[in-house]
């Protein structure tokens, strides 16, 4: 008797799925996004196993960029690596402990953590300090004009992930790229509904929206980062650019760079389960 693939044995289905009854009717069986690390040319995700597996070093372009807050001239500074996520952008997020300093950046009155003053801007005079609880709920003008903004959304929000060893103690939160992201935004009302439908399986742009001369519409995102760099420097929205080498996550099949992206599944509520 061949029992070399026990998943084909019916009493194996059948206790599986009696398993698996006796979890939903106790209601920890639920549908989920969750970002996950994701090959764009095997459109699959990878366990953290397999995308630790292949690690390449890599040259991206960081962008410091201005966000116009809402009904005040004043502006808040963010600093990401990854200026292909600017249109999922639905959040930002201060540290709550950590305190803020306002000062005059290119004209602009712009917030950054006090402790990135001296390596950001060290002959600047301070005009004033807040700490970063007080930010919460204060609302931003989105970064593009297609932008859908909901209650929930483009306003900021506090959590203590956010550090302060690189860009300006504040960071933009794009929830279908970010486990963070949408980890913060979550215990804030932010839903699955709301996460803005601008990829398709490939990782392309779904979105008709001009950046630099060029339709993003079905190019992959991380090709159109420096295309979108150009075109926040134009509109004024960027204070400067940087070269960064950093080491990144690759599919070990395809050698393609991975995205982490939030995929709809089913999960189990361990935690209720748990013992304490």
């Amino acid at each position: 008797k061949n029992e070399t693939y026990l998943t084909s044995s019916f009493d194996y289905m059948k206790t599986t799925w009696w398993a698996f009854g006796q979890l939903w009717s106790k209601g920890l069986i639920y549908c989920s996004k969750k970002v996950m690390p994701y090959s764009p040319k095997c459109q699959t995700p990878l366990s953290n196993f397999e995308a630790n597996q292949n690690y390449k070093n890599i040259t991206d372009t960081s962008i410091y960029v201005f966000i116009k807050l809402e009904n005040i001239d004043e502006y808040i500074m963010i600093w990401t690596t990854t200026p292909w996520s600017l249109f999922a952008n639905q959040g930002i997020c201060v540290n709550p402990t950590f305190i803020y300093v306002l000062i005059d950046i290119d004209g602009k009155k712009t917030w950054i953590a006090e402790t990135c003053l001296e390596r950001i801007a060290p002959a600047v005079g301070i005009i004033g300090k807040k700490l970063g609880a007080d930010f919460i709920g204060s609302k931003y003008e989105p970064i593009f004009d297609n932008a859908i903004v909901y209650d929930e959304t483009h306003k900021i929000f506090a959590d203590d992930y956010v550090k302060s060893e690189t860009g300006t103690g504040i960071v933009h939160l794009a929830p279908i790229f970010g486990e963070d992201d949408l980890r913060v935004m979550k215990k804030n009302n932010y839903n699955d509904t709301m996460m803005p439908n601008i990829v398709n399986d490939a990782i392309e742009y779904t979105i008709d929206y001009t950046v630099n001369g060029n339709n993003i519409n079905g190019r992959f995102v991380m090709d159109a980062s420096l295309d979108i760099v150009i075109h926040l420097k134009r509109l004024g929205k960027v204070w400067k650019s940087e070269k960064i080498k950093h080491s990144y996550p690759h599919c070990y099949r395809t050698d393609c760079p991975l995205i982490y992206y939030a995929q709809e599944a089913w999960f189990i509520n361990v935690q209720e389960i748990i013992p304490e």
